[in-house]
């Protein structure tokens, strides 16, 4: 049996630098808690819990005077009610998460309708709603921009960070049908985008591909949909336990790709599981 790993995997630029900066703020020995799950992986969860560094859900719950604000972002009204508070951020928004929050504000104030590309429940999606003023649409299908009303006279157009490029360019085509005055601003990842294409070329060449990831991880949903379309016999797993469920029978061939937010660490393990088993 051989294994390829797809050539982008793993820990996406946002997700380092955040997971860095709390471990070095910790080693600092300053105290704090993450409002939310600092990124999608419950095992870099636990381990972060494991040195003392809890997330809250609500800003009241902080133990500490010092907040973490996670890679997703957060809404605007989150800083005031940190400030009301006397709680000093700690800032781990990914950098084109809050370039995202700029032209939400940006252009919300000019009178633009923001129409965002995303999951409405997903926490990146809740932090850039919370940018805008006015007018705010947030859809997940060529369908739900179908269901836009048509008198909208100008909008912006943005895209959650880990969206397909697929349903982005779906959702713009139906857009673009009644809104003349239109900002478009591709704001998908770069990251995710080139993570999406090297696990779609792998899925192509191999006989099972393994998708690690957090089961409520974002991007690692979408990666797993990305392969399982050239690669019907495709697992989404979350640790190394998982393997021991999956019939590896005849497969000659396995590729392997990982989220945003799985850590070297989940990766190596599940690999050298692999290699022992053939």
């Amino acid at each position: 049996m051989e294994i390829y790993i797809a050539k982008e995997a793993g820990f996406c630029f946002g997700v380092k630098r955040a997971i860095d900066l709390a471990l070095k703020t910790s080693n600092e020995e300053v105290k704090f808690n993450t409002f939310g799950e600092i990124i999608h992986n419950k095992q870099v969860v636990s381990k972060l819990q494991e040195q003392g560094i809890n997330p809250i859900e609500d800003l009241r719950e902080a133990q500490y005077e010092n907040i973490f604000v996670r890679s997703h972002g957060v809404p605007k009204k989150f800083y005031e009610e940190a400030e009301a508070l006397g709680l000093h951020i700690i800032e781990g928004t990914c950098p084109y998460v809050k370039k995202i929050h700029k032209l939400a504000e940006k252009y919300s104030q000019l009178g633009y309708t923001i129409i965002i590309v995303g999951d409405v429940n997903h926490p990146e999606v809740v932090g850039i709603q919370g940018w805008a003023e006015g007018i705010i649409y947030v859809v997940n299908s060529k369908e739900e921009a179908e269901n836009l009303p048509k008198n909208i006279e100008k909008a912006c157009i943005v895209a959650q960070t880990t969206i397909t490029g697929e349903k982005w360019e779906q959702v713009l085509s139906e857009v673009q049908l009644h809104i003349n005055d239109l900002i478009i601003e591709n704001t998908i990842c770069e990251a995710t985008r080139v993570r999406q294409l090297a696990a779609e070329e792998l899925s192509k060449e191999v006989d099972m591909m393994l998708v690690i990831g957090g089961k409520h991880s974002s991007n690692s949903i979408k990666l797993y949909e990305v392969c399982k379309k050239h690669c019907k016999n495709t697992y989404h797993i979350e640790t190394i336990n998982e393997i021991q469920m999956i019939n590896f029978g005849n497969c000659d061939k396995i590729g392997i790709t990982a989220g945003a937010s799985t850590p070297d660490w989940i990766i190596n393990e599940i690999l050298n599981a692999l290699k022992k088993m053939h």
